[in-house]
């Protein structure tokens, strides 16, 4: 029978330790290895050992409660809202609980519950809660009111960078584009690691036609999405970064970016709207 090599002896004892001392973490040594690789954007390492810690204990709260986190994020608001009431039952703290739910309504497009949520929690002045009634007054189409809300967020906390992209995203949806761009410009000067400003700009930039200056934000957005943004989210920058390239005729560029969102979302029909525009513009039909 033939030895292995030093090395690879080497090589195969790790492996099997490293294994072993996986198996052999406890409850909370897995879920903050677990919640470490959320805050860092790494949704699949997160996802494996939340996953084991609820196959070891379903009625775990923090578990299900990182679980509903995770799922959001990944866009699926549905599944997210059903291990929330799993955490709830679990015994999650309230205000947790609510501070989730109502991101969970907003996701899903349910402005009017996610304000009444919201209004209902008045012991809660947190930037986080007012930042919701902004959203939500606004998906509601209630401007003057989101106005009054946002002032009086930016007087709690002027300098949190969430309140001034709100006041920017505000700027924008009331048509004062120019106001707006400038604020984000030097939202992303103080912040260039602030990836859903550079995300907010990039659209902006394409919307008014600066293909170069979108490209530019785009890929400051695409290096510090993870962790910051949510699945939707980094699609779009993905979709931002093809389509500025393209207008720039950058279609090598458009190709790289493009196979990265092919593996992301392959049977998307912003894929596969984006790979027949960059077919058309190389004249390959």
């Amino acid at each position: 029978m033939k030895r292995l090599p030093p090395f690879l002896f080497a090589a195969a004892l790790a492996v099997v330790l490293l294994t072993g001392c996986d198996r052999l973490m406890s409850v909370e040594q897995r879920l903050d290895r677990a919640q470490s690789a959320f805050d860092a954007g790494h949704d699949s390492a997160a996802m494996a050992d939340v996953k084991t810690v609820l196959e070891r204990e379903p009625a775990n709260a923090a578990g299900r409660i990182l679980l509903a986190r995770l799922t959001l994020r990944l866009g699926d608001a549905t599944t997210a809202r059903k291990e929330l009431e799993r955490a709830v039952q679990a015994g999650v703290d309230a205000s947790t609980a609510s501070e989730l739910d109502q991101s969970i309504l907003l996701a899903q497009g349910r402005f009017a519950d996610a304000l009444a949520a919201a209004q209902k929690e008045a012991g809660d002045q947190s930037t986080r809660r007012q930042l919701v009634i902004v959203e939500a007054l606004m998906g509601l189409g209630r401007a003057e009111e989101a106005r009054k809300a946002l002032d009086a967020a930016l007087a709690a906390a002027p300098q949190d960078r969430e309140v001034q992209l709100a006041d920017a995203r505000w700027a924008w949806a009331s048509g004062s584009i120019k106001e707006a761009g400038e604020a984000l410009d030097r939202l992303l000067a103080k912040y260039p690691d602030f990836a859903r400003a550079a995300f907010y700009r990039g659209r902006m930039a394409m919307a008014i036609g600066d293909a170069r200056r979108a490209q530019a934000v785009f890929e400051a957005a695409s290096a510090h999405m993870s962790g910051q943004l949510d699945l939707p989210e980094q699609f779009g920058v993905l979709v931002g970064l093809v389509e500025s390239r393209i207008a720039l005729g950058d279609l090598k560029g458009a190709d790289t970016d493009l196979a990265v969102l092919s593996q992301r979302a392959p049977g998307a029909f912003a894929t596969h709207y984006l790979k027949a525009r960059v077919a058309y513009a190389r004249r390959d039909f």
